[in-house]
């Protein structure tokens, strides 16, 4: 680009001079034949007229000729005598003269003196003028050989650039000047394009950080911009040779590099390299280098150009971003609590251990791991102790297994391992065991020492499926089958486990539309003074009827309720509707009894249990000391330092406290005195064992108990007179069960209610005969 615009200046200036060259000669020939020194010419025979005739008709050839050449020429040209009056112009001059309104004689501008009426000019670009007229005056007075200058000269159509040039018609004494006014436009438009290129592409370069450098190989010589002596912290045009920028460059970069300018001219091509330098300072930078062989005209290479940018912050920008992607990628693959692999990378590499398996004939399992009770830690120390509780259990099932298994967190309290290459399926008994002995050792949690339990499913590759999917499911069904068979132990996948797995999701997804169905009721299970065989209070049972199954167990609800968390809705009804059954066989105006409600380990657990049940007891202006709640004993003893502060807040509002199937925790004496509890509830399997010795010491035994502690004493699931007549005798304070009355529906309780009041009955056989 810069050299076609070169080439267009030096044109014009070629032509200017050829002009000139041609206006002398002519002008010099033209002023021999007008000043006489061509005066006579005689021949032997004397005539000189003939000259003179001759001379005439040179005088008007020569005047003719120049006219010609001055009319050929495409610039504005004006012959001037020493006076400064225009006594020739070409045809561009008359165009310019009519222009200006410079008229006078036959032709356009002939006879005008120039020099007056450029002294004359005012207004826009009467600077310009006055300055032509003291150059032409500086020629004919012979001060200055010639004179030239640039000037803009604007019209309504485009901008125009003039180079006017004075020089004299004679070099031995000022006769005249020849003015010429040449368009300069073309190439005065090309420098300024020029130059403003060179303006953008010097900021873009200096916004960009983009050095320019040139480097002319047989002398060394290097030219550095700016930019190029910022990024290396050189002073400005200090001089650059080869070894001092060689010794910025890291040493073991500097191979590199030099082998890529070394490539660049042996193939007379491009180049491109990033190496480091090293500043005055001692801090590193990254430079990214491009540069391109610059050929002579024989197409040897003379030079390298090319540019330097400093990509130290991009480098630092692309580092950060694959960091950034690197731990996002991690998040994305894993548990965000236990840094485990997540449920995304466990399912990849299941499908690459069935691949391996197919293809080598082997075996891999599956173990599915549930932690037993960890709602209730997680609700009752918090969130963040269940957290660590989950690390701990995570470290521990790593450790337990091999380098090459896979533990994964699937989710809440869930983990899986995968163990690839299983010869022999049975032996993952042994690590599953190894698996339930870590999980339950004591577990150190800030000042806590926890214990949890757990189950696990085992599922076998390719016996109990053939895919990732099934192998899963089914080993969760293990899982569940293990948690029913009592916890802490592992369960291998049977066929017959995914009939239970399904009847589960049966029960679970029919028990969330139960209560919008109006599918649940309470029944009430009478409870009799042992003594006087009068009813003291009623237990409320939910009761659930299916429309297509009918009457559904709650031993087979009620633990799918614990687990999916639908008991907490389904204990809120159960406790509002025994409220409002309550409140109604009041205002039927029968005698007040007590009611007992069962609570689960999630209601009980529940920040707002004592709040709720409060509230509901004074919805339906129910006296508190009527209701009593029963919660098992392993409840209580899961964490009396929690459960204690509770019971005590409960019994202090009046409310009762049960302790449901006592016996069949692990309660021992030195906390059971710590609660405040009003009664004990013996369990049905001892009562079952009243005709044996050993049953009925058992019985005495906790009867005993109960009457030392200042505890009423209630056995339940009572069938038969021996157990009502042995348990009276035993000196039991209440019963409950079959033998006196299976749980009735609240009308029918109303009535043994209402007879009771009348009659005065007290006999439960004469109560069951009536009802």
């Amino acid at each position: 680009m810069s050299m076609k615009k070169d080439t267009a200046r030096d044109k014009d200036e070629k032509e200017i001079a050829t002009l000139l060259d041609v206006l002398r000669e002519t002008g010099m020939r033209l002023e021999a034949l007008t000043s006489g020194e061509i005066d006579t010419a005689t021949d032997p025979e004397g005539r000189t007229l003939l000259m003179r005739g001759t001379r005439e008709q040179l005088k008007r050839n020569e005047a003719a000729r120049q006219a010609a050449i001055l009319n050929a020429l495409p610039a504005h040209i004006a012959l001037l005598d020493s006076n400064g009056i225009i006594v020739s112009v070409n045809n561009c001059w008359k165009q310019f003269a009519g222009t200006n309104s410079m008229r006078g004689g036959p032709e356009q501008g002939l006879g005008i003196n120039y020099l007056g009426v450029c002294d004359c000019a005012t207004g826009p670009g009467s600077r310009e003028i006055h300055l032509a007229a003291a150059g032409i005056r500086s020629v004919l007075n012979g001060s200055s050989k010639s004179f030239s200058f640039d000037y803009e000269s604007n019209s309504s159509v485009e901008e125009r650039w003039f180079q006017l040039t004075v020089t004299p018609l004679s070099t031995d004494r000022p006769k005249g000047v020849v003015v010429i006014h040449a368009n300069i436009s073309t190439s005065k438009r090309d420098q300024l394009d020029l130059a403003s290129f060179a303006e953008r592409l010097a900021l873009a370069t200096a916004v960009a950080k983009v050095g320019v450098w040139d480097w002319e190989l047989a002398t060394d010589v290097h030219a550095w911009d700016a930019t190029m002596s910022a990024i290396y912290r050189f002073q400005a045009g200090e001089l650059i040779n080869y070894s001092k920028w060689a010794s910025t460059v890291r040493p073991e970069d500097l191979s590199e590099i030099e082998g890529a300018l070394r490539n660049a001219v042996d193939t007379k091509g491009d180049g491109a390299a990033e190496f480091r330098i090293i500043l005055a300072d001692g801090t590193q930078r990254n430079i990214s280098a491009a540069f391109r062989a610059v050929l002579d005209a024989s197409g040897e290479v003379i030079r390298l150009i090319g540019v330097n940018v400093d990509v130290t912050e991009r480098k630092k920008a692309d580092e950060e971003l694959h960091s950034n992607q690197a731990i996002i990628t991690h998040l994305a693959e894993h548990d965000f609590l236990t840094d485990l692999p997540n449920q995304r990378v466990l399912r990849d590499r299941i499908d690459q251990a069935i691949k391996i398996a197919a293809r080598n004939m082997k075996k891999f399992a599956i173990l599915f791991l549930d932690l037993n009770g960890f709602k209730y830690i997680n609700d009752s120390l918090g969130h963040p102790i269940g957290d660590k509780l989950l690390l701990s259990v995570a470290k521990r099932l790593v450790e337990s297994g091999r380098a090459s298994d896979t533990v994964c967190r699937f989710g809440g309290d869930e983990f899986i391992m995968l163990l690839p290459d299983v010869e022999h399926p049975e032996g993952t008994g042994s690590m599953a065991a190894r698996m339930l002995e870590a999980i339950g050792a004591v577990h150190f949690v800030d000042e806590l020492e926890l214990q949890v339990t757990s189950s696990i499913g085992i599922s076998v590759y390719p016996d109990d499926g053939m895919d990732g999917e099934t192998l899963i499911k089914n080993a969760d069904a293990a899982m569940y089958h293990a948690k029913g068979s009592g916890g802490s132990n592992f369960q291998f996948f049977h066929p017959d486990m995914n009939s239970r797995a399904i009847e589960r999701q049966f029960i679970e997804q029919n028990l969330r539309r139960a209560m919008e169905r109006h599918e649940l009721a309470v029944h009430y299970q009478p409870k009799y003074d042992l003594k006087s065989r009068a009813i003291t209070g009623v237990e409320a049972l939910l009761r659930w009827t299916h429309p297509i199954r009918g009457p559904i167990s709650p031993i087979a609800f009620i633990s799918v309720a614990e687990d999916c968390g639908l008991i907490l809705p389904i204990g809120t009804w159960v406790l509002e509707e025994t409220c409002r059954q309550a409140r109604a066989w009041l205002d039927a105006g029968l005698p007040e009894i007590y009611i007992a409600v069962n609570v689960s380990g999630r209601q009980f657990q529940s920040e707002d249990f004592e709040e709720k049940v409060l509230s509901i007891l004074d919805e339906f202006r129910i006296d508190p000391e009527y209701l009593e709640l029963e919660v098992t004993e392993s409840l209580l003893m899961k964490n009396p330092e929690l459960t204690a502060p509770l019971l005590q807040s409960l019994r202090q509002k009046g409310i009762r406290v049960a302790i449901d199937d006592f016996g069949t925790g692990y309660s021992s004496l030195s906390y059971l005195h710590r609660f405040p509890i009003d009664t004990l509830k013996i369990d049905q399997s001892f009562v079952r064992q009243i005709g044996t010795a050993d049953g009925v010491s058992m019985v005495k035994a906790i009867i005993q108990l109960g009457r030392e502690l200042g505890m009423r004493v209630v056995a339940e699931g009572v069938e038969s007179d021996l157990e009502a007549t042995t348990l009276e005798a035993m000196r039991c304070d209440s019963a409950q069960g079959y033998y006196f009355s299976l749980p009735l529906p609240a009308a029918e309780v109303a009535s043994l209610l209402e007879l009771r009041s009348s009659t005065g009955v007290t006999d439960p056989d004469e109560l069951v005969s009536v009802t």
